[in-house]
């Protein structure tokens, strides 16, 4: 009786609500905890355990996120052009995603082989499985923010529904990650010699990873907790073109999408924020041990952190966007972002922060802030993204959302893939090699590898927050766009049932 009357029962008006904004939030478990653990366990598993060198394991990331890049915009197209009566555009890829991408992800961290004398079969294993997740991952989170895009209209429960998926489904992530991180990769957990424990401890990985695959499986909650609304969603118009002609105009449309003024900002913006997306997803767990001198078990403090962040984040997202607005929000909360991401690692090399116990205490406190500013940052930024659908629905009267979702994912993934790159080549400048133990790191290294993560991957982000001031849409102007297409289809309308009733 429940199943029916909250997932199958259609309903003739749409109202998301509370409980159901947080049950279809939690869907994004299907790609947060994919990206959760590529973020945590990657550069350590493939480097370090693995032994494969930093610039081949870099190499294989960058290619698959262009790939991933390039894939984006194909499944863009097809999820806004799909027909069908009974799942509509999104729900396909939102019910068909989430198991390849589990068994893929598994896959991906379970690597038979070591890289001495096998380097280029380690190699193709991670970039054939990184490549085939990445695929999975965007076919669930183009259709998955499309739709969240489309669930809500109003100029601020919009950014409300994007704050639970971010706040949200982002504390549910960092729960799972830190208790796995404490029961599987406490330092306390060593190999039979003794020296390798925690995350060097190739034993712990299996587990570890069996129990996040079949987690990534609550995707499912997204479809679910929205099937009964597909009779109410957006159907594509009715076209005689072919799928590779869709295709060819979805590119278009791409390219129409980055033409589009008030778009552009928030394209640029992307550009470096993908940048120090990628030089902190590689780096940031290597500053951990190395730079850091903090113990495995003490990442759990980071992922608990990331549960109380995303909370008063998702909280502090609408209210801060009502008072000061989105534009204003997001510059601020980047601008605070680039000096909290430079200052930490500086005093470190600078030889001012020398205690664990002060060490843990700051950088805690700068990855909790990072964390509630980010999460605000990209509530404002993906609704804004919704607005920019909007306004471009009233000059050329298509509705794109899907294009410029997958528009941004595209130049996030390959700029963050150029993240990753500099990253790779970096590490190899500074001579942090395969299967180093921590304590032998020299300190000139140390120093190198503070620099890189912090003075320079700041820059990025500030030059991100610099271009937001260009971004033109207000309230004002998504509400006048949102009525003047709610006229346009009531119009269109009243003019297909003259025409039916003139057929009759």
């Amino acid at each position: 009786f429940c199943l029916n009357r909250f997932v199958l029962a259609p309903e003739k008006t749409m109202t998301v609500g509370i409980i159901r904004s947080a049950i279809y939030s939690h869907g994004s478990l299907c790609w947060q905890l994919p990206i959760s653990m590529f973020f945590v366990i990657s550069m350590i598993y493939y480097n370090q355990i693995i032994g494969l060198s930093a610039i081949k394991s870099s190499l294989a990331i960058t290619i698959a996120l262009i790939f991933d890049a390039v894939v984006d915009p194909t499944l863009g197209v097809i999820s806004d052009s799909l027909k069908s009566k009974r799942l509509g555009r999104r729900h396909p890829f939102l019910y068909a995603s989430p198991v390849p991408l589990a068994i893929t992800t598994y896959l991906l961290f379970s690597c038979p082989l070591q890289a001495e004398g096998n380097e280029g079969l380690v190699f193709a294993w991670l970039l054939v499985w990184l490549i085939l997740s990445r695929v999975f991952l965007a076919a669930f989170t183009v259709a998955f923010l499309g739709l969240a895009g489309e669930l809500e209209q109003n100029y601020h429960k919009r950014t409300r529904l994007m704050s639970f998926i971010e706040g949200g489904a982002g504390v549910t992530t960092g729960l799972l990650i830190s208790l796995a991180i404490i029961v599987f990769f406490n330092d306390s957990r060593c190999d039979g010699s003794g020296k390798r424990c925690g995350f060097y401890n190739p034993d712990n990985y299996p587990p570890f990873v069996t129990l996040m695959s079949v987690l990534i499986l609550g995707g499912l909650a997204a479809p679910l907790s929205t099937h009964k609304f597909i009779p109410q969603l957006t159907q594509p118009k009715a076209t005689d073109a072919s799928l590779p002609q869709k295709i060819k105009k979805r590119f278009v449309d791409v390219w129409s999408a980055l033409r589009y003024k008030p778009y552009i900002p928030l394209a640029l913006s992307t550009l470096g924020l993908g940048i120090s997306a990628g030089i902190g997803e590689t780096l940031s767990m290597l500053c951990i041990r190395f730079l850091w001198h903090l113990k495995s078990q003490d990442v759990a403090w980071f992922g608990l952190c990331w549960p109380a962040a995303g909370l008063v984040g998702a909280l502090l997202a609408t209210p801060i966007s009502k008072k000061l607005d989105k534009k204003q929000t997001t510059i601020i909360c980047l601008l605070v972002n680039g000096t909290n991401v430079c200052l930490w690692p500086t005093l470190r090399v600078l030889g001012i922060l020398v205690t664990r116990r002060a060490i843990l205490t700051c950088v805690l406190g700068s990855y909790f802030l990072n964390a509630c500013v980010c999460i605000v940052s990209y509530c404002c930024i993906l609704s804004m993204l919704g607005d920019v659908a909007d306004t471009f629905e009233e000059e050329n009267g298509t509705r794109l959302e899907g294009t410029f979702f997958a528009t941004r994912l595209l130049l996030l993934k390959a700029t963050t893939a150029l993240g990753h790159l500099v990253s790779g080549f970096g590490l190899s400048i500074i001579g942090l090699k395969p299967h180093t133990v921590p304590s032998e790191v020299p300190t000139s290294v140390q120093h190198r590898l503070g620099f890189l993560v912090g003075p320079v991957a700041c820059i990025p982000t500030f030059l991100a927050a610099i271009v937001l001031f260009w971004y033109p849409i207000t309230q004002s102007r998504q509400e006048r766009s949102r009525s003047h297409c709610s006229m346009r289809l009531e119009k269109d309308e009243e003019m297909a049932n003259e025409a039916e009733s003139t057929q009759k």
